[in-house]
């Protein structure tokens, strides 16, 4: 069996996504008729590879397309299981940002943890599949561009962008860029309130998958006070959205006239995964650093670093806090580089030589000698300009105003570069990502999917971007 890359993130700890790996091996049979055989994360410090088993996960991604093709009306039944499971994930873990952990005993902390764990895998069996109709490789994309190449012949990338753009529905992350512009648009004296709510909503989309919360009460207040608002002030920005949103529902509706009933079915299941697939992740996101109050009540009862008890798998949590068993050098060990493998639905963690050779089993991922590159054209646009990467949180500060932003993939987290972009690359990704989602929101020309762009470009590199094309080349 060959083990792949499917993806690169740059600011994760095994929990809690260790549950991702045990609810692919097997919790997909009943839906697809198969799991997907080796699951893995590959750590070092915090930069992440997902691994896996690439032939099973396309033999799944095919399984699944196969399923909607047969029948469009269960992708419709798998939104309603991604909003039903995300909605008892938070019921379950809702409280716990004011719960005295200190008065639980060791026996309840641990079925805290398990039971959260539990239902974060659920959330993953449902979320994680309906990723993968559009994720590596983009079968939902790929399937909708040739029909809109087909109705739309030069036109067909304007019109796929207008299709697949979904305006009745909010991201968090949308609704937390017009609450700002309300902040803007309040009086001064009413703006401190206003902002300490908007930090309680919204301050959670900074933690990712391991946190700290940067986006707090102190840092929307800077933001506030330097925010200018050149040309259109906030209030008319938030009315310019209405229209925007408005004329976006009327194109739609010019270009379905032109789609046959099948088709509208196709590009309506588009619509609702540019929502869905971001606002799920979001939702988990929401309960993780609640989760982590909980971790930290038990690293004080275990006398560990927080960072540690993110290294344990649930077979140790339980071993540590039931017969207060750690290895506290091993999960330092892990912290600096682990193996994390999942087969079955059980999750091995390696530290040290054995994570190594786990590693070196991976396949190379491979950069190509070229000219330039081809991805999925997000946003339409044509832009020349500087490269910047940015990957991780601390990537931010060398991000200049009109620079070329170029992503592996990029998060909520690093909004504040992704505004300051005159076109935005990824390497990964469909027109389901986040990438191709803000592109839209910001109307910033937008290039997805190119696989190595950020590995064949670098730092204050000249780069053409032709988002109508979906070409990016050195100039």
């Amino acid at each position: 069996m060959e083990l792949e890359v499917l993806e690169h993130e740059f600011n994760a700890a095994p929990f809690p996504i260790f549950c991702v790996g045990e609810a692919v091996t097997t919790r997909w049979k009943p839906h697809l008729g198969r799991n997907v055989d080796v699951f893995a994360m590959d750590l070092d410090g915090t930069k992440l590879r997902w691994i896996l088993s690439m032939d099973s996960w396309n033999a799944c991604a095919d399984a699944l397309f196969d399923v909607f093709s047969k029948d469009p009306d269960s992708f419709w039944i798998l939104e309603k299981n991604v909003r039903r499971t995300v909605s008892e994930l938070w019921d379950f873990a809702k409280d716990w940002k004011t719960r005295d952990f200190s008065a639980c005993a060791h026996p309840e902390l641990f079925s805290l943890y398990a039971g959260f764990l539990q239902r974060l895998r659920t959330t993953f069996e449902y979320g994680v599949l309906l990723s993968i109709a559009d994720f590596n490789p983009p079968k939902l994309t790929l399937h909708l561009q040739a029909i809109a190449q087909k109705r739309f012949g030069e036109n067909a990338n304007a019109a796929f962008t207008t299709l697949t753009t979904n305006v009745d529905e909010h991201t968090y992350q949308k609704d937390e860029e017009l609450d700002f512009l309300r902040i803007l648009a309040l009086p001064e004296s009413r703006r401190p309130d206003a902002i300490r709510e908007h930090a309680e909503r919204f301050g959670f989309l900074s933690y990712g998958y391991r946190g700290p919360v940067t986006w707090t009460e102190a840092y929307f207040a800077e933001l506030v006070a330097a925010s200018a608002t050149p040309g259109l002030g906030p209030a008319q920005k938030l009315k310019q959205h209405e229209y925007d949103a408005q004329k976006t529902r009327e194109a739609i509706h010019v270009l379905e006239s032109k789609l046959s009933d099948e088709e509208k079915k196709w590009f309506s299941i588009g619509r609702k995964l540019v929502f869905l697939k971001p606002w799920r992740k979001e939702s988990q996101i929401r309960t993780y650093p609640l989760a982590e109050r909980l971790l930290r009540e038990i690293a004080k009862r275990l006398d560990v670093p927080l960072e540690a008890t993110k290294y344990l798998t649930e077979d140790e949590m339980k071993t540590a806090l039931l017969d207060g068993r750690v290895d506290v050098d091993e999960l330092m060990a892990r912290k600096k580089r682990c193996f994390v493998l999942s087969q079955n639905g059980r999750t091995a963690i390696y530290s040290g030589e054995r994570a190594e050779a786990w590693s070196a089993q991976v396949k190379p991922e491979e950069i190509p000698d070229v000219q330039f590159l081809s991805g999925t054209p997000a946003t339409v646009g044509h832009v020349k300009g500087t490269v910047c990467i940015v990957n991780a949180p601390e990537d931010i500060a060398k991000m200049k105003e009109g620079f070329i932003l170029l992503s592996v993939a990029t998060n909520p987290f690093l909004m504040p570069a992704i505004k300051k972009a005159a076109a935005i690359v990824t390497d990964q990704g469909g027109l389901t990502c986040h990438a191709a989602i803000v592109s839209r929101e910001f109307n910033i020309p937008c290039v997805v999917g190119t696989r190595h762009a950020t590995r064949i470009f670098k730092d204050g590199d000249s780069i053409e971007v032709d988002a109508k094309l979906g070409i990016v080349k050195k100039v």
